[in-house]
């Protein structure tokens, strides 16, 4: 039976390997490829000339963002002997083959038929969203990934209680924590322990020192490195300027102003959120460092734009996040009421010339508008207006009307990933503890924890946000509507079967 069900399992993973390189291969050959634009033009990554030439110096002093992401970057550009273009389109490739090949896993350790799984996999590796972020230079494609993967070796956790499992999971946890912001530390605690306690491996406590070390040394280090150099004893410096924009940007002017008058924000918080440092020197004096290198020195990166790095903004991050939290304190009612553009943002569709940030040099791609056109007819797109014409800073427009494409099946989608997530929760606390249902909590944890913050603390980037889960929540949609199909067919076909054959039976009983 076991050899049966490693066969059928390899023909699945066999077919979801095949669907997904032929999307890609007919992807290149219409003349797709990888942009790099993003590695110019991302806020979140240093100067590339500086992160190319010393990648671990460079780093070293970042203090905006986790380290990986530009480690990652920098490295490859310092040393691949092929150009950072096809290097990363390597990587970035590997990476995709990992999240489709782990979601039919996770999807099969979660309870659906395998060939459910298979078939919601290849969904997946042909959705259009995340071929156009596997082909730029962001970080939400690779962290997409390892959710997956954390999941997956959760669900092996729970079945094989082994502390090298464990241990593999608090590695693609802390990964993901160094990698991006928004999967803060408090999160990777919160499901570390969850996992822990659910499972109650027999295993003696000290054997669990080495994975609980790992991020208390990865994650704790980084931030005392922060604290020593810039007194910011954070992951994430910016995490006031994000503020700023998700909550005091769509605030309304009047409110703002009063505060202003008030004495409960500064003047600065009407300011947009991260302009060049000319427009804050006003408020915060002139850029000033006590550092030499330039990637904490200089306002500006080595073509013009602004280092979001530079040691004189950490004031401004301190400022925006003082005012952005008094504003909540202040204005409860019209902060919650601010948070329906965020929500419609993060379940927004982006058009199809506009996929993933920094993907415009493919985006007449004949594969990319294809599938673009398919999914996103099946995504059920419905327009909502947003109306900014009071806000303290419009982001989008100068202050009008305009129109968000919402999707109601990603939103209805990752409503069902968070019921799951309850229910299994709820499981768990009957003393139900299977895999599927430590899984379940897991995932619904994450899909509720990156969506209260995308829609609490953001403004603009939401979409991005969402991407994280799109594969999970996506797979996991179209495993329920395949499963439902396939139990209706066979009962219909049962109830056909059985109204064929009763004329003969009663023909028989009356002989």
């Amino acid at each position: 039976m076991k050899r049966l069900l490693s066969r059928a399992g390899a023909r699945g993973t066999s077919i979801v390997i095949c669907v997904f390189l032929a999307v890609r291969i007919v992807y290149w050959v219409t003349g797709g490829g990888f942009s790099t634009i993003m590695l110019h033009a991302s806020w979140q990554l240093l100067d590339d000339k500086q992160l190319a030439a010393h990648p671990f110096q460079s780093v070293a002093l970042l203090h905006i963002q986790p380290p990986l992401f530009n480690l990652f970057v920098g490295s490859v550009q310092r040393w691949s002997p092929l150009t950072t273009a096809v290097s990363l389109q390597f990587a970035y490739l590997g990476c995709g083959l990992v999240l489709v090949v782990a979601l039919r896993l996770l999807l099969c350790d979660l309870g659906f038929a395998p060939w459910a799984a298979t078939a919601s996999a290849c969904v997946v590796a042909v959705n259009p969203i995340l071929l156009a972020y596997e082909n730029t230079a962001t970080y939400e494609y690779p962290v997409a990934a390892l959710l997956v993967v954390s999941a997956v070796l959760c669900a092996r956790y729970a079945r094989d209680r082994r502390v090298a499992t464990f241990t593999w999971f608090t590695i693609t946890l802390t990964t993901i924590v160094l990698t991006r912001a928004l999967l803060h530390p408090i999160w990777l605690i919160l499901c570390m322990a969850l996992v822990y306690v659910v499972v109650q491996d027999r295993a003696p406590a000290r054997r669990y020192l080495a994975a609980i070390a790992i991020p208390l040394v990865l994650l704790g280090g980084w931030i005392v490195k922060n604290e020593v150099l810039f007194r910011q004893p954070t992951l994430s410096s910016w995490f006031g300027m994000n503020l700023a924009r998700g909550v005091l940007a769509p605030l309304p002017r009047k409110d703002v102003d009063a505060l202003i008058r008030s004495g409960e924000l500064s003047a600065a918080a009407r300011l947009r959120p991260l302009s060049s440092y000319d427009t804050y020197a006003p408020f915060f004096g002139q850029c000033k460092s006590s550092f030499r290198q330039d990637v904490v020195r200089s306002p500006t990166k080595h073509d013009g734009q602004s280092n979001f790095n530079a040691q004189c903004y950490l004031r401004v991050y301190d400022d925006a996040q003082h005012n952005a939290l008094n504003a909540i304190a202040s204005r409860p009612g019209a902060y919650l009421a601010t948070r329906w553009p965020s929500a419609a943002q993060h379940f927004s569709l982006p058009t199809l010339d506009k996929l993933a940030p920094g993907a415009d040099p493919f985006r007449h791609n004949t594969v990319i508008q294809g599938l673009g056109r398919g999914f996103d007819w099946l995504l059920l797109p419905v327009s909502a207006t947003v109306d900014d014409h009071n806000w303290t800073v419009p982001l989008f427009s100068n202050g009008t009307r305009y129109k968000i494409r919402v999707s109601i099946v990603l939103a209805l989608a990752t409503l069902l990933v968070a019921i799951q997530g309850v229910h299994g929760a709820s499981a768990l606390l009957r003393r139900k503890r299977t895999p599927a249902n430590l899984t379940w909590a897991y995932l619904g944890f994450t899909t509720i924890f990156i969506t209260v913050i995308s829609v609490a603390t953001e403004y603009g980037e939401n979409e991005r946000f969402r991407v994280l889960l799109e594969p999970i929540v996506i797979g996991v949609l179209t495993a329920h509507v395949l499963t439902i199909a396939s139990r209706l067919f066979r009962r219909l076909t049962t109830r056909d079967e059985t109204h064929a054959h009763r004329p003969a039976d009663a023909f028989a009983e009356a002989h």
